[in-house]
């Protein structure tokens, strides 16, 4: 009997496995401290960079290592990047491991907390006195909006606003593979942003874009700074894209650098492109008239009297908002009526990209094409005009706040 009970414990001992080094990592921790259970690190780089550190030291220990994730959320700054650095062997594995029962969730986003409630006087000037007081907003400045949409590539913007007067100012947004800003709505002012280097896996796509609805009108998109944007294989995008009979917007003293057709109007109508600076955009304003022709069929017709058909838009407030609405029907709706482009400067590049449909319906006044406009300094991209430019005194044109675009200071 004893004999047998040697024999087993012998097998018994010959299959056990060494036991890992266990790091500990939570997000209450600290990447300075041990990583043993009570004085956990707080982040996976941190414990990648110690795994490294221990392996540089000399061999993995019998068992590997297990990186041990305690309950909560670690937010990335940016992907985790694992090489051959970071290799374990089939006999001292490098595990990381989440908690049993209990979530220890992964994210690269950040939680947007600490919404506070309006108190800008201009913002407030433009909601209901009922909506005053309860409309809350967050700080997204610090750092800018960048690499997003790596999940979902394709209609994950950066910012995304819906319903009445949201202000999305002061961002800026880069690198990422389709759009910056969607809007849907009414009302809404988009301004004092930094767009670049978006739409890059895109080309029918735009960096700032809506669609589809005649009742959606009165945003309002001004000086904004939007520049080097070339589309999927630089193959062309859009700027600022209003897409699909889209209507009412505002296009005001932004200026756009290196930027295929910065302004589009889809087809839409009673939009106004004033004030903007274009530089090697090609070309720099599109107008089409996609309803008398492609996007004429019963089935997109229907569609946009739906959609109109659920607002009421014959009454007030909105026919006294946007008094053009009540008589949309009665006033040939198929066609990019009341579009005004004025004021506008334009070096350098392709200045009209209106189709011949649509010209008929397009009100173009004082721009001002291929004339030096005097920037301030063009090669270090200070698009401002100088006091001398021709554009102040030749087409009444209004200088753009470029020093206050962007993060702020």
């Amino acid at each position: 009997m004893t004999i047998l009970f040697l024999a087993v414990f012998s097998v018994l001992a010959a299959d056990a496995k060494p036991a890992p080094v266990v790091l500990h990592v939570a997000p209450q921790g600290n990447d300075a401290w041990s990583g043993q259970s009570d004085r956990p690190l707080a982040t996976l780089p941190g414990a990648r960079d110690w795994v490294r550190r221990l392996k540089k030291a000399g061999p993995l220990p019998a068992g590997g290592v297990r990186v041990e994730l305690h309950a909560g959320r670690y937010e990335l700054a940016e992907p985790l990047e694992l090489t051959a650095a970071d290799s374990g062997t089939p006999a001292a594995p490098i595990v990381y491991q989440g908690p049993k029962g209990q979530p220890a969730v992964i994210c690269g986003g950040r939680r947007v907390k600490d919404f506070r409630p309006v108190t800008d006087p201009a913002v407030l000037a433009r909601l209901e006195p009922a909506a005053c007081g309860k409309v809350l907003q967050a700080d997204l400045r610090a750092q800018g909006i960048t690499d997003y949409g790596r999940w979902a590539r394709m209609y994950s913007a950066a910012v995304g606003i819906s319903g009445v007067g949201i202000r999305v100012a002061h961002n800026l947004i880069h690198d990422a593979p389709h759009q910056a800003i969607s809007f849907s709505g009414n009302d809404h002012l988009i301004e004092l942003n930094e767009i670049h280097n978006v739409c890059y896996e895109s080309n029918d796509a735009g960096a700032i874009y809506a669609g589809r609805n005649w009742t959606m009108r009165g945003t309002v998109i001004r000086y904004n700074y939007m520049h080097h944007l070339f589309g999927h294989e630089g193959r062309g995008c859009v700027g600022v894209y209003l897409d699909d009979m889209f209507c009412g917007t505002r296009i005001f003293g932004n200026v756009f650098y290196r930027v295929p057709r910065p302004a589009f109007i889809g087809g839409g109508r009673d939009c106004t492109v004033e004030n903007n600076i274009f530089v090697e955009c090609v070309p720099a304003i599109h107008v089409d008239a996609r309803m008398l022709g492609w996007a004429g069929t019963p089935d997109s017709q229907e569609g946009m009297r739906r959609s109109l058909a659920a607002m009421p838009y014959q009454t007030p407030p909105w026919s006294q908002r946007y008094p053009e609405l009540p008589k949309i029907l009665d006033d040939e709706p198929a066609t990019p009526k009341g579009n005004v482009i004025q004021r506008n400067v334009c070096w350098g590049g392709k200045w009209d990209g209106i189709q011949a449909k649509a010209r008929p319906y397009v009100t173009l006044r004082d721009n001002l094409v291929g004339e030096d406009p005097h920037f301030v300094d063009a090669a270090k991209l200070n698009f401002q005009l100088r006091d001398d430019s021709l554009a102040y005194r030749k087409i009444g044109f209004q200088r753009i706040p470029v020093e206050k675009i962007g993060l702020e200071k």
